[in-house]
């Protein structure tokens, strides 16, 4: 529970920090620093096998890595530039909206026995 809390507070104060900032930096430039920082830092924390994912997945999955490429730029680009131009209210609120609607389709995809369930989902939606 206390993990959770910490979650949402440090997701909070993200988005606000970014809502402030983003009107004095540029947008993509905030969006270059983040995303060149966690490559690196991936890379720095699996150091032993990164060598090996890397072959992996150029040589065998090479369209799974262009569609996690897209999704990842969809990701980066929208905790971005959504927060600086919406309220970060609206932005932490469509977020864990998407999550719990994503956490709930995939609980319903492992479970088809719930048809109620889904039902009172889809309405909803």
């Amino acid at each position: 529970m206390l993990f959770m809390l910490l979650y949402v507070l440090d997701t909070a104060l993200s988005f606000i920090f970014i809502h402030i900032i983003g009107n004095v930096v540029p947008s993509f430039f905030m969006v270059f620093v983040s995303v060149s920082l966690a490559i690196i830092f991936f890379n720095l924390i699996n150091y032993k096998t990164i060598i090996q994912e890397y072959k992996t997945l150029f040589t065998n999955h090479l369209n799974l890595l262009i569609l996690l490429n897209l999704f990842a730029f969809v990701t980066w680009i929208g905790s971005f530039i959504i927060p600086i131009y919406f309220s970060p209210s609206v932005c932490i609120m469509v977020m864990f909206f998407t999550t719990a609607i994503c956490g709930n389709i995939s609980s319903y995809m492992q479970n088809k026995k719930n048809k109620v369930y889904w039902l009172i989902i889809g309405v909803i939606i």
